[in-house]
């Protein structure tokens, strides 16, 4: 099918959007044919079609899953990396570099725990280099969560969200290779929250949907890539224990422990938690002992996203009919995918040095 009046609402929807789960993708899809009045097509080679034509664009429409839910989401991502890409941000530089100090904490965080505190992220604020206030910082994490390059979870704890994963998953692999990050076993894409196997040179990680999904099977009880009996490790939020503590990582072949964070590190999470206390911030509930009882979180996090997929509905109509391309008018599309932040994802990373050590 030739790329189509139809593709071209499609794409604005997404463009206005960047990141949406798929259950909206296919609202948008349907309401782009019955406005345009062509016949539909599979949705899949519907995207596919968008996918090729942005590829001259260097712009790409992935499929990713959340790590807890699994479920899918669509996100228009730039692959380029030049310096045009960087400016192409509604961020001003000082919250760009924010934004880097809260990427650092996330995936430094001592035991696997990939997150970090409310406290702790407005502390960064303060090593800016500019003045940037806490009531600023608060509305920048706010907005962040909003846009889903992060999550907030009902402990009170930052973690990098659907978007973030997606758009920046090559910059976190090559900035932060020591690390010791895990791919998953099913889908290769990285483990943020979700399991490790414990037994000794085993390199086998899987998202907490992907392990729920596996284990649910009785006749699956090893571990899908060293075959011994399946032994977790945690891997996000799950690895902090109620009070602050991160559980310790399983050793690699050779007795070396995997990155674990600073001494200074841990004992801030400690005096981290402490502060979440005293400010009344959301407590934990019981930390999860195996990967079958994650259940109510994952339930949770899925009536959340279902919300914002119903308010987002109520604007579909006016957005896709405010997209349509009027008679004579059809270089609009692409003039509007080149005044379009091509992403934020580049100015996030920059170019050059490595990270600020501790």
């Amino acid at each position: 099918m030739p790329y189509t009046e139809a593709h071209k609402l499609f794409l604005q929807s997404l463009i206005s959007r960047r990141i949406v789960s798929e259950a909206t993708a296919k609202k948008i899809y349907k309401k782009a044919f019955e406005i345009t009045g062509e016949q539909r097509e599979d949705f899949q080679k519907f995207v596919t079609d968008i996918k090729n034509a942005l590829n001259q664009l260097d712009l790409d429409v992935r499929q990713t899953n959340d790590e807890l839910t699994g479920k899918v989401y669509l996100t228009l991502v730039n692959q380029r990396s030049d310096e045009v890409a960087q400016l192409a941000s509604d961020y001003s530089p000082l919250e760009i570099a924010y934004f880097r100090l809260i990427v650092e904490r996330i995936m430094t965080a001592p035991g696997n725990a990939f997150s970090t505190s409310s406290i702790s992220a407005l502390r960064e604020a303060g090593n800016v280099k500019g003045t940037l206030t806490k009531s600023a910082a608060e509305a920048l994490l706010n907005s962040w969560v909003a846009r889903k390059w992060l999550v907030l979870s009902n402990r009170g704890r930052y973690s990098l969200g659907t978007r973030a994963l997606t758009e920046l998953e090559s910059y976190l692999k090559n900035q932060y290779d020591e690390c010791d990050l895990r791919d998953c076993v099913f889908d290769t894409t990285l483990v943020t929250k979700g399991f490790g196997c414990s037994h000794e040179g085993c390199q086998a990680a899987m998202h907490q949907h992907a392990a729920e999904k596996y284990f649910a099977n009785p006749n699956n009880a090893n571990c899908p890539s060293c075959r011994q009996p399946w032994a977790p490790y945690s891997i996000g939020e799950s690895a902090v224990a109620e009070h602050g503590a991160a559980s310790p990582p399983p050793r690699r072949s050779g007795g070396e422990r995997r990155h674990s964070g600073t001494q200074e590190e841990e004992e801030e999470i400690d005096e981290d938690e402490d502060e979440e206390n005293e400010d009344s911030l959301p407590t934990p509930g019981a930390r999860r002992q195996s990967t079958r009882n994650a259940g109510a979180r994952k339930k949770r996090v899925a009536d959340d996203d279902d919300d914002d997929d119903m308010q987002g509905e109520d604007e579909l109509d006016s957005d896709l009919e405010g997209f349509i391309v009027g008679d004579g008018e059809e270089d609009e599309v692409e003039v509007e995918i080149d005044e379009v932040e091509p992403s934020a994802s580049q100015a996030w990373v920059g170019h050059g040095g490595r990270r600020r050590r501790r």
